[in-house]
């Protein structure tokens, strides 16, 4: 869906397999705008983080993304961090 623009997937639970599915739809995606992650446990799942990078770093249409309670530790943000650069 190209003209979506915001993306509220606050409290779902993902496998890997299914964040990384998300991801990929996301990269292709130029419309959307706005994330929300909210209490995802983006966290729990190391490679959830580095998913997260390759979207942020191919889809610079993303402005903001919330990822408020998902225990995403030190390493993980600071990947996400240089991702945002």
């Amino acid at each position: 869906n190209q003209t979506l623009q915001s993306l509220d997937l606050s409290g779902a639970h993902f496998t890997a397999f299914d964040f990384k599915a998300i991801c990929n739809s996301l990269m292709n995606n130029k419309s959307i705008k706005k994330l929300d992650f909210i209490r995802c446990n983006i966290g729990d799942i190391d490679s959830n983080c580095e998913e997260l990078v390759r979207v942020i770093k191919i889809n610079t249409s993303i402005k903001k993304i919330s990822l408020y309670r998902n225990n995403i530790n030190a390493e993980g943000m600071n990947n996400i961090a240089e991702g945002l650069k």
